[in-house]
């Protein structure tokens, strides 16, 4: 794995960390504090019914309320380690998403910077990578053109320079040769080509 697809990992598990310890701290508050009210009401209860009931009562209800506190705590854990389970499984199924077409692109831009102007890459998207891997075959097809189009055009300046460069050399030949008069006209015809 390389940076891009650590970062979002871990942005994701510490997401997913970062609101499952706070749903734990708030809901373990909320829950001793509303339990508490509750003894506090069963205890004024058991005042009414009697001095002895309240005492009573409360040492029937201690250890209920304790274990009802404590599996609301073990629930909140398991629910968070699932949450940040989860959370990493889809991080690693976004990371997958993100990173492929990034690398497939990454590798295209080396094929074109060593002079291979053939290869494109698949669009398989609409979003911002789509968008990119688009604008990235279009680079490639306009640097195949401009590459095909400059070819072209040296091939008919070579041509073109050709065909008066062999009219000169010819004529200077038979001049040397003593086939062809170096006459004024001759000449002004060689200084034309």
């Amino acid at each position: 794995m390389r940076n891009l697809s650590i970062k979002l990992m871990a942005a994701f598990a510490f997401a997913a960390l970062v609101g499952i310890v706070l749903a734990a701290v708030l809901i373990e508050r909320a829950t001793t504090t509303q339990f508490q009210s509750y003894l506090e009401h069963s205890q004024g209860m058991g005042g009414m019914m009697g001095g002895g009931m309240g005492d009573l009562m409360q040492a029937m209800m201690g250890v209920p309320e304790r274990g009802f506190l404590a599996a609301v705590q073990d629930s909140l854990w398991i629910a968070g380690a699932s949450a940040v389970a989860v959370s990493v499984g889809l991080g690693v199924l976004l990371v997958r998403q993100v990173v492929a077409p990034l690398r497939r692109l990454n590798l295209a831009a080396q094929h074109i910077a060593r002079g291979d102007l053939s290869l494109r890459v698949p669009v398989s998207s609409r979003d911002e990578v789509g968008e990119l891997a688009h604008s990235f075959n279009y680079m490639a097809d306009t640097l195949s053109r401009n590459q095909e189009l400059r070819r072209n055009l040296m091939a008919d300046i070579a041509h073109e320079l050709r065909t008066p460069l062999t009219v000169i050399q010819s004529n200077i030949e038979g001049m040397m040769d003593g086939v062809v008069e170096p006459t004024k006209h001759n000449l002004s015809s060689l200084h034309e080509e």
